[in-house]
């Protein structure tokens, strides 16, 4: 297996993160995590917003497997295709070290324990590997 080495800033994995994020939940049939991510007025009517989603999610359910509607139901990540599913993967894995990292920085735990009252999130979990091939790997470089 060929892998890679890459070298990013931690405002970079987060976007990276993110994006991985948004990819796996399209995959999975939420489409309401897409149009979050569109450009918005600064003077937003969060309901029209809210009931307009709920219109496209509506309006492109007929083209979803097993008529998920993409507001309340959708696939699952185990459901979804192999590009949603490595996505996800890297998205927990980049989310982790990123909130360790934090986590750390913040002196909330030297990095062997976890302070549950400070580290509630899922973020602080493991990974769990919902795509075949091995987890990525993401190591802090030290400066």
């Amino acid at each position: 297996m060929t892998t890679y080495t890459l070298h990013i800033t931690a405002e970079q994995a987060h976007t990276l993160s993110r994006a991985c994020e948004l990819l796996a939940r399209l995959g999975i049939g939420q489409i309401t995590e897409g149009l979050r991510e569109i450009p918005q007025v600064e003077d937003i009517d969060w309901s029209d917003f809210h009931d307009d989603c709920q219109a496209v999610c509506k309006l492109m359910s007929k083209y979803m497997p097993r008529r998920i509607d993409g507001w309340t139901s959708n696939l699952g990540i185990h459901h979804a295709d192999e590009g949603a599913r490595r996505a996800w993967d890297l998205h927990q894995v980049l989310r982790h070290r990123l909130a360790w990292d934090l986590a750390i920085k913040e002196g909330w735990t030297d990095g062997t324990t976890r302070d549950w009252k400070q580290m509630m999130g899922v973020h602080f979990d493991d990974p769990t590997r919902v795509y075949p091939e091995p987890l990525a790997r993401i190591e802090r470089d030290e400066a």
